[in-house]
């Protein structure tokens, strides 16, 4: 019985694993493609409309003046069963960072480097897989706690099944 218990255990982990190191994958792929794109940043400011909801973000790259509009955000809240949709404007009035690919300016980020997010994403999915296949090699050594730990698994998703109904 254990020793079926230990299988599950490590056939479950292993399977993760490799979704893991998919996501892995993809995260290594998006940071080459944004690092790629050579995103260059340069001051901008925001000013709020009229409206008091849209916002105008302007710009200047290489000598060219870029004028963006900016679309309030919008979000629905529900509370004893009533719906709230709030409109407020986007960003914080002021002067800001603009983050763009060098070949072009019109797509821009605000205050939020896109490499720098692509990295961060990439460093915590590694640290996972890392995690994810030294628990692997613990259980593959370690049948005992592998069986430990799946009956543990296995009595969690029957009760679960049973008892959330």
């Amino acid at each position: 019985m254990m020793e079926g218990l230990a299988s599950y255990e490590i056939f479950k982990t292993g399977f993760f694993m490799l979704i893991m190191i998919c996501c892995f994958c993809c995260a290594i792929y998006l940071t080459i493609y944004n690092i790629n794109l050579h995103y260059v940043s340069t001051p901008g400011n925001i000013t709020l409309n009229a409206d008091k909801l849209t916002e105008t973000l302007v710009y200047t790259v290489n000598s060219k003046q870029y004028t963006q509009t900016i679309t309030p955000t919008t979000s629905t809240s529900t509370v004893n069963n009533i719906s709230t949709t709030t409109t407020r404007p986007t960003y914080s009035v002021g002067s800001c960072t603009v983050y763009y690919p060098s070949n072009t300016p019109e797509s821009y980020s605000v205050n939020v480097n896109p490499t720098s997010m692509a990295e961060i994403f990439t460093g915590v999915t590694c640290c996972l897989s890392i995690c994810m296949l030294l628990w692997f090699l613990f259980l593959r050594s370690n049948r005992d706690v592998a069986g430990v730990v799946g009956g543990i698994d296995a009595a969690e998703t029957v009760g679960s099944f049973f008892f959330h109904r």
